[in-house]
């Protein structure tokens, strides 16, 4: 049955009506794509635990006329993020293993020690005769303030974390170590005997690392009805295709 002109008319009208409501709908984001363009940054709450490490021992000996500088590295253990060493101390235990006691003197060796970090100026000697328990202590690091990140998801946070602190796990000490024997000339077999001491080095540390919490849940939620106007569209669609 052919269509009169009013017919035509509403019926072009229709199909206009139909193709501007389907490249809304093609247009219209979906709530997936709006996540992808832009993604939701998060706090991370950062938290600092303080561990003391596992002390190490050295063992060193020195001669007269010589000087013990064998340099002391400290690192602090790697943890999942990082490691932030904060102090250091360093203890030196020794006894004189060849003296004697007489009317002259005791023949006891007199040890002198210095540690210093690195590239720093030396500190103040420690001298001890006969025997001695030195300790030289060392502030590295302060506990850091950083207590918050934001950040996309939690592997960003790491890595933020990381650029900030990955080159404050370590520290290394300079030594110097001499020994002055005791035993007199006079008494030859002991003075040739004496040919310097044995020493223990103790180092003991301390250092920091971030535990992150407050990792977002993964959204879970059904995905959403589009809005009313969206539906209005697809309604107006069904109704035409059946006009």
């Amino acid at each position: 049955m052919a269509l009169n002109k009013s017919d035509k008319i509403i019926a072009i009208f229709g199909v206009i009506i139909l193709i501007i409501a389907a490249i809304g709908i093609f247009l219209y984001p979906t709530k997936e794509e709006v996540k992808k363009v832009a993604p939701e940054e998060k706090t991370f709450y950062v938290t600092w635990k303080e561990e003391t490490g596992k002390p190490t021992v050295i063992k060193g000996d020195v001669g007269k006329k010589q000087t013990y500088t064998k340099p002391i590295d400290v690192t602090a253990p790697a943890k999942d993020v990082v490691s932030v060493l904060t102090h250091v101390e360093i203890q030196l235990t020794w006894k004189d293993d060849v003296t004697y006691i007489g009317i002259l003197g005791n023949g006891k060796d007199t040890l002198t020690a210095n540690i210093y970090p690195t590239g720093g100026k030396p500190g103040t000697a420690k001298e001890t005769k006969g025997s001695g328990n030195s300790s030289f202590s060392f502030d590295i690091n302060s506990v850091p303030a950083l207590d918050q990140v934001t950040a996309n998801d939690i592997d960003e946070a790491n890595n933020i974390i990381k650029e900030n602190f990955s080159d404050k796990d370590k520290a290394s000490f300079d030594t110097k170590i001499t020994v002055k024997t005791g035993e007199k000339i006079w008494r030859l077999l002991k003075f040739l005997k004496d040919k310097g001491n044995d020493f223990e080095l103790k180092i003991i540390y301390k250092y920091s690392y971030p535990v992150i919490m407050g990792e977002p849940e993964e959204d879970g939620s059904e995905y959403e009805e589009p809005p009313e106007e969206t539906a209005h569209q697809a309604y107006m669609i069904t109704n035409l295709v059946h006009f």
